[in-house]
C-alpha cells in the first residue's frame, strides 16, 4: 500500500511557501523513502509543466543553496496537474481516474489524503463532491486507512459556522480520518513545553497558583497585511490568531499532566484545559479586551475605506482550575508591530519582600523572575534570575540565562512534521473537534461583546508596540508586558 496526495488549492499561497518546501525536505531529509502520489488541484488553466515551473521558484527561495535538482525531479516523477472549478463534479470524475489508474499501475491500494489547502468557503463543495465521487471512505472497512482529510484552520468564522463545518465533516469522514491543522501545534518549541513541565524537577512543581503570580502569551507580527488585505479584512486578528494559536498554546501550557503521549490522552487535556477558560462575559469585553487598528490598514489593498477590522487584540482571562485560581492569563497579539515574536513567559511571584532600615532588598530592586518559552523567530527557554550587580554594595540586577538556538534544518519545521505525522496516522498535534468547539465559544462571546458594548477601536502607530490602553490593562493590574530580549 502507498500513499496518494491530493491537494486542493495547489496555486495558493500556503501550497507555494508551505507545502511543497515541507515535501521537499521530507524527502531531502529522508523522512519519506515512498513518495507519494501527488495530484495538484488548481483553478489556474496551465499545462503540468508551468505548474512545475510555477512551485519550483518558490520551493528554490526556500530552500536556497541547498536545493538539489535530483530530488526535485524524484518528487516532480511522482506529480500530476488538474485544473478546473471547485463546483464542477468532472473533476472529481478526472481525480478518481487518476487515482484508480496510479494503483492499477502500481498493482497495490493506495490511502488517500485530501489536503483542503483552500479558504473555508470552498470546503462544503469540495466535500460533497469528494462524498458524491465515491472518494471519502467512510463506510470503508478500514476508513482511517482509506482517506484521511486535512483541514486548516480557520474550521469556520464563527460559532454557527464552525458547527456547520463540522456537521458536514463529520457526516462524510469518522473523527480517526480527520487531521485539522493549526501549525503552531506542529512547532518544536509548543511541544517542548511538555518535556519543560514533566521532566524537571524545578519546573512542574512551581507550575501553579502557588509560585506563579501571572502568565503573558504573545504573538506579534512586524509585517502589516500587504497583499492579503482581501483576507484579513473579512477575518481580523481575534479569529486569525487568538481563535486557534494562541488559545491551543494556552491550553498546552494550562493542562495537567496527561496519562500518556498517545493522541488520545493528550487531546483529552488539552480540551480540559480549555474548558476550564472563564469566558469573557458580554458586559467585561470593553474592561477585559483591548482591539486596535493600526493607522494606515484601510488604505491598504483590497480593504474596505471603513473598515472596523482589528489587526491587534489584548486580552486578560482567567482559568477556574485548582492550579491555576486566581492567575491571569494575558494575551496579546498584532500586525505591524515593532517586532516579530512569539513566546509564552510565566512570571513568578516576588519573595517576601521588606521596607526599613533592616531590609535587605528593598522592593523597588526586586524583580519577579521569568521562564520564557521562545517560540520564534528563534527557539528555547530563557529564565530571568536576581544577582548581585557587579561593584561595591548590594545593588541588584536582572540576570538572563537563556538556552536559545536559531531556526535550522535541526528543528524540522511545523509543516514538515504534520504532513509526516499525517501520512503515518499520528493525531495527536492535531486538534480535535471539541477543541475547535470551545475555541469558537470562547471568541464568539467575543465578537458578541464588541457588538453589543461597541468598545473602542484603537488606532495605533505602525511598527510600535500597540495601543496605550493594552498597557493599560495590564497596569491596572500593576503588571507590565513583557518579552525576553527587549
Amino acid at each position: 500500500m502507498y500513499n496518494a496526495f491530493v491537494l486542493f488549492g495547489a496555486t495558493g499561497d500556503l501550497a507555494q511557501h508551505k507545502l511543497w518546501p515541507a515535501l521537499y525536505w521530507l524527502v531531502a531529509e529522508g523522512q519519506l523513502l515512498d513518495i507519494p502520489f501527488i495530484v495538484c488541484v488548481g483553478r489556474r488553466k496551465i499545462s503540468q509543466a508551468d505548474y512545475e515551473a510555477f512551485i519550483k521558484k518558490s520551493v528554490m527561495t526556500s530552500v536556497g543553496s541547498t536545493f538539489t535538482t535530483s530530488i526535485w525531479d524524484s518528487l516532480m516523477r511522482h506529480m500530476r496537474y488538474e485544473s478546473g472549478l471547485f463546483e464542477d463534479p468532472g473533476l472529481y470524475a478526472r481525480v478518481s481516474t487518476m487515482l484508480s489508474d496510479e494503483e492499477k499501475s502500481r498493482g497495490s491500494a493506495s490511502v488517500h489524503f485530501f489536503y483542503l489547502a483552500v479558504p473555508p468557503v470552498h470546503y462544503d463543495t469540495i466535500l460533497h463532491n469528494l462524498d458524491t465521487a465515491k472518494l471519502s471512505g467512510k463506510h470503508a472497512a478500514d476508513a482511517a486507512n482509506s482517506a484521511r482529510l486535512l483541514i486548516e484552520k480557520p474550521f469556520g468564522n464563527d460559532l454557527a459556522t464552525s458547527q456547520h463545518l463540522e456537521n458536514v465533516v463529520s457526516s462524510l469522514f469518522n473523527e480517526k480520518q480527520i487531521y485539522r491543522i493549526d501549525h503552531y501545534l506542529g512547532k518544536q518549541t509548543v511541544q517542548n513545553i511538555l518535556a519543560l513541565r514533566f521532566a524537571n524537577g524545578i519546573v512542574e512543581p512551581t507550575w501553579n497558583h502557588t509560585f506563579v503570580d501571572h502568565v503573558q502569551i504573545q504573538l506579534l507580527e512586524k509585517d502589516n497585511v500587504t497583499v492579503r488585505g482581501a483576507f484579513y479584512d473579512g477575518v481580523g486578528a481575534l479569529r486569525d490568531v487568538v481563535q486557534n494559536h494562541m488559545l491551543q498554546m494556552l491550553a498546552f501550557v494550562a493542562m495537567e499532566q496527561p496519562k500518556s503521549f498517545n493522541a488520545e490522552h493528550l487531546r483529552e487535556a488539552r480540551i480540559s484545559a480549555m474548558a476550564a477558560i472563564t469566558p469573557v462575559s458580554i458586559n467585561d469585553v470593553p474592561t477585559h479586551v483591548v482591539r486596535g487598528q493600526y493607522i494606515g490598514y484601510t488604505d491598504e489593498k483590497d480593504v474596505a475605506k471603513n473598515s472596523q477590522t482589528e489587526t491587534f487584540v489584548a486580552m486578560k482571562v482567567g482559568l477556574h482550575t485548582p492550579r491555576w485560581q486566581g492567575v491571569p492569563f494575558y494575551l496579546r497579539t498584532g500586525k505591524s508591530m515593532s517586532t516579530s515574536v512569539a513566546e509564552i513567559s510565566l512570571h513568578y511571584k516576588k519573595p517576601v519582600v521588606c521596607t526599613g532600615p533592616l531590609c535587605l532588598f528593598p522592593e523597588p530592586q526586586v524583580k519577579r523572575n521569568v521562564l520564557t518559552i521562545r517560540i520564534s523567530p528563534d527557539h528555547g527557554i530563557g529564565v530571568r534570575l536576581m544577582g548581585k550587580k557587579a561593584g561595591p554594595g548590594m545593588d541588584l540586577e536582572p540576570l538572563a540565562m537563556e538556552e536559545m538556538q536559531q531556526p535550522g534544518r535541526s528543528r524540522k519545521a511545523a509543516y514538515e512534521r504534520l504532513i509526516l505525522d499525517a501520512l503515518r496516522g499520528d493525531q495527536t498535534l492535531f486538534a480535535d473537534s471539541r477543541e475547535v468547539d470551545l475555541s469558537w465559544r470562547f471568541s464568539t462571546q467575543i465578537f458578541d461583546g464588541w457588538k453589543m458594548r461597541q468598545p473602542p477601536l484603537f488606532p495605533y502607530t505602525q511598527h510600535s508596540m500597540g495601543p496605550s490602553a493594552a498597557d493599560e490593562l495590564l497596569l491596572a493590574d500593576d503588571r507590565t508586558w513583557y518579552l525576553h530580549d527587549a
